[in-house]
């Protein structure tokens, strides 16, 4: 190999190389972009749900939305009871399951009696016919001088609320996410009473 022809595979050499190392940082600066972008929008999306939810405070049913369905819901030809507590009312999940949908979309939920200002509950999903109860809980009691709802919900949002005291014992407002499996608990405050010696001493 001759001198001119050495030197001009050593340029195309380097000119590859330099190629190779631009393509290279020009890759990484376009990933380095985009993971800024998506920690931006992260960030974003979080000051976004604090405002709209600050800490410390109680959700409400707009901080858990649902998307809305279209066309019919295709429902399940068969209930099947996950706990032992579905299974003893049974012939309330299933009626239940028949219904149109009340909570979450496509969820129903089953609700008996069990006394005075006590209610039992399950939920439904009518498409694949589940029934879901909350494990350690029975079911919710009235607290006196408390007149809320026992359960609360809605059928466009995941949050599930219930008022009262779990088997007489727990007495609480408990808020709830639904996940489509179970409910997962994400805030608790005091049941708001009224003042009752005032009202006796007024009568």
């Amino acid at each position: 190999m001759q001198y001119g022809e050495g030197v001009a595979v050593v340029f195309t050499l380097n000119r590859a190389a330099h190629e190779a190392v631009f393509f290279a940082m020009k890759r990484w600066v376009q990933r380095l972009f985009l993971a800024l972008v998506c920690v931006s929008a992260s960030a974003s999306a979080a000051e976004s749900a604090t405002a709209k939810h600050p800490a410390g405070t109680p959700p409400g049913f707009g901080d858990f939305p649902v998307a809305s369905r279209s066309g019919a819901i295709r429902y399940a030809t068969k209930i099947i009871l996950t706990s032992p507590q579905a299974r003893r009312y049974r012939t309330a999940i299933t009626n239940a399951g028949k219904m149109a949908p009340d909570f979450a979309g496509h969820y129903r939920v089953a609700i008996w009696g069990c006394g005075t200002d006590c209610r039992g509950f399950a939920i439904v999903d009518l498409i694949s016919g589940e029934a879901y109860t909350l494990p350690g809980a029975e079911y919710v009691s009235g607290v006196m001088g408390n007149a809320e709802e026992r359960i609360d919900y809605r059928r466009d949002s995941r949050l599930f609320i219930i008022t009262g005291a779990f088997d007489e014992k727990r007495e609480g407002k408990y808020f709830y996410e639904w996940t489509g499996k179970a409910l997962r608990l994400v805030f608790t405050g005091p049941v708001a009473k009224d003042d009752l010696s005032d009202a006796a001493t007024r009568e």
